[in-house]
């Protein structure tokens, strides 16, 4: 399970810290949102693989988290930093995050 799971176009999510989780830290799955200065640390405890940011995408409800950005998040102690779950996604920006703390890899 994710800290913070979102499927809502236009979200939002600022200033959060997601830590600790079994999961990974932020899904975001709404296009077009904006996803600043949060922090995931210590996720995916209960399973390898995990990320502290994933972007995520449902074709069957047209759920994408296509054309969103990410800017000044940080993540450390998982795998990875950040995520895209399949294929199908775009335009997903990325702008002064840290990423490379991690187990794994930034990415």
């Amino acid at each position: 399970m994710s800290g913070f799971e979102t499927w809502a176009a236009d979200s939002v999510i600022c200033n959060n810290t997601a830590h600790d989780n079994d999961g990974g830290g932020f899904a975001i799955g709404g296009q077009n949102s904006i996803v600043i200065g949060n922090k995931a640390y210590n996720n995916g405890r209960g399973h390898h693989g995990c990320a502290g940011f994933n972007a995520r995408i449902n074709p069957a409800r047209g759920a994408s988290a296509s054309h969103s950005i990410f800017i000044g998040n940080s993540s450390y102690d998982q795998d990875y930093g950040f995520k895209e779950q399949g294929s199908g996604l775009s335009d997903i920006k990325q702008i002064g995050n840290d990423y490379n703390r991690n187990r794994i890899g930034a990415c």
